[in-house]
Formats: C-alpha cells, structure tokens, sequence
C-alpha cells in the first residue's frame, strides 16, 4: 500500500469515527518522530480563503471583453495619523478598482488594486500615486501581498479608502 492510499485510508476512517472531514479541505501535516519507531502525525484541516488570483481570475471571467489588468501598489506607514492624511487626499480615489488596509508588525498597509486600463495608463500610475510616498513608503516587493494575505491582521478588505475617509474625514 502507498503512502497516499495510507494517509486516505487514516482520514477515511477518522471521518467514520469522529465526523472529520478532510476531503476538499486545505490540511496541514506534522510528524514526528517516536523512540520505538513509530510516527505521530497530526492533521489541521484549515478553511480555503479567496486569494487575490482567484480575485483577479474572477473579475476576468466576468468581463471577457475588457480582460483588465489588475496593478497592485501597497504602502507602509508608520501611523495612523498619516494614513489618515493620505485617504483624505481626492486624488487617491480616482481610478481605484478597490482597496485595503491591512495591520502587521505595527504598521499599517494600504493596497490599492488599479486597472491598468483606467483613467490613468500604465506609465502615469507611478506619477498619479507619487504624492502617496509623502505620507507612506511605496513597496516593491512583488509577492509582498500574499505576505498580507498570509501573515496579516486585516482592518478593511474593501473600498477602504472612501470607508476609511468617511470615518476620518477632517
């Protein structure tokens, strides 16, 4: 018998025994070692999260005709003060598909999810969001999402700039 039928064997009876289900799941594995030669393992069965690609894949099958590209900008700040000073700038609001504000390692994140063929074309994008870096650092780690994704405590998760704006409007 192979290790995979093995392992599904384990889960099938688990689930007989005590309801856990395992399949269409996301699971994590650990093993460890025993002194008489046997191995404990532990499975955690963890719930699925909409990744951005999954996102993007979305809005692209739902608008063929336009096939958007979806560009990603993210900023660190040091402080809610100057988050707030950036979110109420207007210029921020014009041509956001959406954005998020996300806390990790006590800083704040602003992601902004721009079309690539909105108001602004691809070359101004940098210039458009230049005023941003007053008040942020820009970064340009390109996976530096999936980090937020993984590892951070989300704040907002949609239009976050107007509902930030409109809670810290000044």
């Amino acid at each position: 018998m192979n290790t995979r039928r093995l392992f599904w064997s384990i889960m099938k009876t688990a689930k007989e025994q005590n309801g856990f289900d395992a399949y269409n799941s996301r699971l994590i594995l650990e093993t460890s070692y025993c002194e008489n030669g046997g191995l404990i393992m532990t499975v955690t069965r963890t719930e699925k999260k909409p990744s951005l690609f999954r996102i993007k894949r979305y809005l692209s099958q739902n608008k063929p005709q336009d096939k958007k590209i979806i560009d990603t900008f993210i900023f660190s700040f040091e402080n809610v003060e100057d988050l707030i000073s950036c979110c109420n700038k207007k210029e921020i609001s014009e041509g956001i598909l959406t954005s998020s504000i996300y806390e990790m390692d006590e800083r704040l994140y602003l992601c902004l999810f721009i079309p690539r063929n909105s108001l602004y074309s691809h070359a101004m994008l940098p210039d458009h969001l230049s005023f941003l870096n007053e008040f942020g650092r820009q970064i340009h780690a390109k996976n530096f999402f999936y980090i937020l994704e993984e590892r951070a405590k989300p704040i907002i998760l949609a239009d976050a700039v107007n509902k930030f704006k409109s809670i810290f409007r000044f």
